[in-house]
């Protein structure tokens, strides 16, 4: 079987993490047909097993008409897909080289990936951040892809590099690649801003240049550092406090490309729907 061919992007492509799409998982609420979009989680799809491509689970995804893209595998993956860029390692380059050729097969442009976490001494981590991408951003290169630095938030017992807008833009500056952006996730960043006590468009005034890839779901704004009831829930748009209208608004200039609802199968069809719906709107009012 030949692998995917991408097709022609839109302006921005309304997207949702593949653990929403019924033809992929069962109980799953959503049709592919309904989003542009399926980005393909490492982490849960089953299209790597131990650090290998399971090809047959691959051809599966394949078989759908839409846009892909990628998020990387990240530390607390099951153990078969680990990596953490806050160390260095050669087996995170070997597992990153098999996921390139599973978003090559795919047709996918872009990989999310997180600085992740630091292990003792903060800057050290985020050195390592910085070289390890420097590597990743030519390895991708190769593939003509493109890596996306995702903003990641504090959690209870867990330091991170990525957390902060300028930590983020740091790490791109310092790795200075071409094919090195950003992917905002407004949910982390709500909680990140409410924690430490800025505003949430920070992230758009500090990245404007890279943002070109998001992440969009909602959350009761309290980190669960504070309060571990609440924290990084993945709720549909419009049932916690995001102020997603607010960074709709801020970022409606931008060469924005994706929009990926990353959700839970348990918030349901109508919910996850609505959720589509809302990102429609503003790619209808966007052409």
């Amino acid at each position: 079987m030949q692998k995917k061919k991408n097709p022609t992007l839109t302006q921005f492509n309304v997207g949702i993490n593949s653990i929403m799409i019924k033809e992929l998982y069962d109980g799953a609420p959503i049709s592919a047909c309904q989003v542009d979009l399926i980005e393909v989680s490492i982490a849960d799809s089953g299209v790597m097993q131990k650090g290998e491509i399971n090809q047959k689970r691959l051809e599966e995804f394949a078989t759908l008409s839409n846009i892909y893209s990628v998020h990387g595998p990240f530390l607390y993956d099951c153990y078969e897909n680990q990596v953490n860029w806050g160390l260095k390692s050669n087996r995170n380059f070997e597992i990153m080289e098999q996921v390139f050729k599973v978003a090559d097969y795919l047709g996918a442009k872009y990989i999310v990936l997180h600085g992740d976490q630091v292990q003792s001494d903060y800057r050290e981590a985020f050195l390592n951040v910085i070289d390890n991408f420097k590597q990743l951003s030519k390895m991708a290169a190769d593939y003509s892809m493109i890596l996306l630095l995702e903003n990641v938030h504090r959690q209870k017992d867990i330091d991170r590099v990525g957390v902060l807008p300028h930590e983020v833009s740091q790490v791109i500056q310092a790795v200075n690649a071409e094919n090195l952006k950003f992917c905002f996730d407004i949910g982390h960043g709500t909680l990140t801003a409410n924690q430490y006590g800025f505003d949430i468009l920070e992230y758009v005034k500090t990245l404007a240049p890279h943002l070109c890839h998001m992440h969009i779901h909602d959350n009761q704004g309290t980190p669960e550092v504070i309060d571990e009831q609440f924290g990084d829930k993945h709720l549909p748009l419009g049932q916690g406090k995001v102020e997603y209208q607010k960074i709709f608004q801020a970022i409606a200039n931008l060469d924005v490309k994706n929009m990926v609802l990353e959700l839970r199968p348990k918030n349901g069809r109508i919910a996850a729907e609505k959720s589509i719906s809302i990102l429609r709107a503003l790619q209808g009012s966007t052409k």
